[in-house]
């Protein structure tokens, strides 16, 4: 079995962020374009979320959820505190709309793969 995206990270293993960028990256831009129907606000979001997962990757437990879950919550915090901070309501009243994304799954790209190849290049440079 492979070892977990998250774990990678936490590690400071470029690969397991380039795992993580493709297995979350579809599901984060889902969320953000719902959550920010503009989307160089939705980009900025995802940039954000990433950043912060590579920042939070070391606190993942898989005792207390999946990997999906964890990085599910943090994208979800992380929008509403954007929300908050520009003084915008969230376009729906409960989590149970997420479930309308679908949580897509790894392998569809399209424009996921341009935000996930900016939120790594914005976190490449971080290291530097």
């Amino acid at each position: 079995m492979a070892e977990p995206a998250l774990r990678r990270v936490a590690r400071g293993d470029a690969g397991g962020f380039t795992a993580c960028l493709d297995q979350y990256g579809p599901l984060i831009w889902a969320i953000a374009r719902r959550l920010s129907p503009i989307a160089h606000e939705a980009e900025d979001a995802v940039q954000d979320i990433f950043v912060d997962i590579w920042q939070s990757a070391s606190q993942f437990d898989p005792r207390r959820g999946s990997e999906k879950v964890f990085v599910t919550m943090i994208a979800r915090r992380r929008l509403i505190d954007r929300l908050r901070r520009h003084g915008r309501r969230p376009l729906f009243t409960s989590t149970d709309d997420l479930e309308i994304v679908g949580f897509a799954e790894p392998g569809t790209r399209g424009e996921i793969c341009i935000e996930a190849e900016r939120a790594a290049a914005a976190v490449a440079e971080l290291r530097t």
